[in-house]
């Protein structure tokens, strides 16, 4: 019979407990993000490359999936660029980008226009 007393008491603690946890969680931002600003420089003579064609095409073709753009110049696909990167997970450690990984992703990607002479990833 004492048994089935604190049950009902033990219970009750769990959902406070569990009510709480879910409560923090709601609170807390869905993924935690990086966020830089981009900029180009063009080599030769002529017109920069279609922005939202520069944009899908290469900016987001050569990041890992969840990165996003934001603003920018809609005129200039030069910059500047506003960029949201997802963290990932190594085991169980989250961890964010760095403007060296965002650099390299973007300099080594075998899509990047033959005009792409110099690319800025400033953290913000």
């Amino acid at each position: 019979m004492t048994g089935d007393i604190k049950r009902p008491f033990l219970k009750a603690a769990a959902m406070k407990a569990g009510c709480a946890a879910f409560l923090l969680l709601a609170a807390a931002p869905a993924y935690a993000t990086a966020d830089f600003e981009l900029n180009f420089t063009f080599q030769g003579a002529g017109r920069h490359p279609n922005p939202e064609a520069f944009r899908t095409n290469y900016i987001l073709a050569c990041l890992p999936a969840g990165a996003r753009t934001f603003a920018g110049n809609p005129a200039d696909s030069a910059g500047p660029w506003d960029l949201e990167m997802p963290s990932y997970k190594v085991g169980k450690v989250e961890k964010e980008y760095t403007a060296d990984q965002v650099h390299m992703y973007l300099w080594s990607c075998n899509v990047r226009p033959d005009r792409v002479s110099g690319i800025q990833v400033t953290p913000n």
